[in-house]
Formats: C-alpha cells, sequence, structure tokens
C-alpha cells in the first residue's frame, strides 16, 4: 500500500509508529531501538519518524483533556487520529505498538505489531531500513 505524502517526506524512508492508549508505552522504547540498531552507514537526515495515536475512544467532552497529554515539541509531535481512520487503514493491533516502514517512493516495505523490544524483529526492521 502506497502512502500519499505530503512533500516534505517525499525521497525520505517514513517510519510510523502508532498505538492505542494501551500501546502507546512501548512506543518510545521501540523508537529508541529502530534509531539505535542502524548502521553507520545509513543517512539518518533520510529518516523520519511519525507517531500516530488512535484516540477512537476518546469521547468527544475529552478531547481537550487528551490533547493536553501529547507533546508540544514538534519534533515529537503525534498525529492524532480521532476516527481511526489511519489505524483501520493500517490495521493497528489494540494494545500494541504498530511500526510501520515506507520507502523513499512512499511504499510499504515493512509492517508489524509488537509489545517489549525483540531483538529478531528488530533486527528486520533495522534490515528494512538498511536497504535503503
Amino acid at each position: 500500500m502506497k502512502l500519499k505524502c505530503l512533500n516534505t517526506f517525499r525521497e525520505k524512508i517514513l517510519i510510523i509508529v502508532g498505538s492505542d492508549r494501551a500501546g502507546s508505552k512501548y512506543n518510545e522504547n521501540w523508537s529508541r531501538a529502530i534509531m539505535d540498531s542502524l548502521d553507520g552507514d545509513t543517512d539518518i537526515e533520510q529518516i523520519r519518524f511519525i507517531g500516530v495515536a488512535d484516540l477512537r475512544g476518546v469521547p468527544n467532552f475529552l478531547k481537550g483533556f487528551a490533547k493536553g497529554k501529547f507533546p508540544r515539541d514538534e519534533d515529537k509531535s503525534v498525529l492524532m487520529d480521532w476516527k481511526g481512520i489511519f489505524a483501520e487503514a493500517y490495521q493497528f493491533k489494540p494494545k500494541m505498538s504498530n511500526i510501520l516502514v515506507f520507502d523513499h517512493s512512499g511504499d510499504l516495505v515493512h509492517k508489524t505489531s509488537v509489545q517489549a523490544v525483540d531483538q529478531q524483529k528488530l533486527a528486520v526492521i533495522a534490515e528494512k531500513i538498511n536497504l535503503f
């Protein structure tokens, strides 16, 4: 499945790490582990991470409160998927960190759902990224 991105991500490797609230506790550890696993030849400037929060279960009256829980720092910004459109399109699994890797052309080259950092799954993700 091809991701239609803004020009900001054209010619970049895009790594999306997304989850519902229960899976969010795994996201930061996976993001850090992925960055640490890249080989020395990988051009870090060519990689972009984006967080996606599946917020389907948040009632309307709590949306403002939920927004306040997310970082305001642009480098750590998270897309808020209030209707679960992105999460459904990419079949996010609940209570897990869902990781998608898109190549320079916007093609999905790897998708996995994980919890605690697993070295085998991490090696597969790093291999996919290091191909570029």
